[in-house]
């Protein structure tokens, strides 16, 4: 990070300095504390959520113009949606600099939040092989949904045993492959265990 901000013109060091003081709740040599009002409202305001400032929080979009943020949940180690201030967006569009802010939440991350009753519905674990085409593996999937299953699919790594916990963490009891061969009338289910 220091080498980039060098290759920038900034003062490697002394940029990660400040976001060390800051992380420690100080305020730097050289940092006029009005600069951080805007931050101190914020994080005292009653919002009816806890907010964190993170200093060293970067997002990889370099459209973003002002304060950017992500959004956490208690449960999960990564965050579930991300966004920040782009008032230059809506004008590269249209002409006119309009102020702007935006998220995006990601989806898979909010169906990991998503608790089910177990339905007594058997899932089984789909793995796909690389070679295998698109039209292989919905021939697969549709001919298990249409017994009744329900499929969860995961793509076949050198790491078969992460893949066969994937596909357990996600509730399967079952796996299949689908290889360029298989024949969709008459998929190979195996128990997990």
């Amino acid at each position: 990070v220091t080498a980039e901000l060098a290759e920038m013109g900034l003062d490697g060091a002394r940029v990660m300095q400040i976001i060390s003081e800051l992380a420690a709740g100080s305020v730097p040599d050289g940092i006029d504390e009005d600069q951080l009002a805007t931050v101190r409202e914020l994080l005292e305001a009653d919002c009816g959520v806890r907010l964190e400032f993170d200093p060293s929080l970067v997002r990889g979009m370099g459209y973003y113009t002002g304060a950017i943020y992500e959004i956490a949940h208690p449960d999960l180690p990564y965050s579930i949606g991300g966004g920040g201030r782009y008032d230059g967006m809506i004008g590269r569009f249209s002409g006119t600099d309009v102020p702007a802010a935006g998220i995006s939440l990601g989806f898979e991350r909010l169906v990991d939040l998503v608790e089910l009753e177990d339905d007594g519905i058997e899932t089984i674990g789909l793995i796909v092989d690389k070679r295998s085409s698109a039209d292989a593996l919905i021939k697969a999937k549709r001919a298990l949904i249409s017994e009744g299953k329900r499929v969860v699919i995961a793509k076949q790594t050198n790491n078969m045993k992460s893949v066969m916990a994937q596909i357990a963490e996600a509730g399967a009891t079952h796996f299949a492959f689908v290889t360029p061969s298989t024949d969709a009338s008459a998929i190979e289910v195996k128990p997990l265990d």
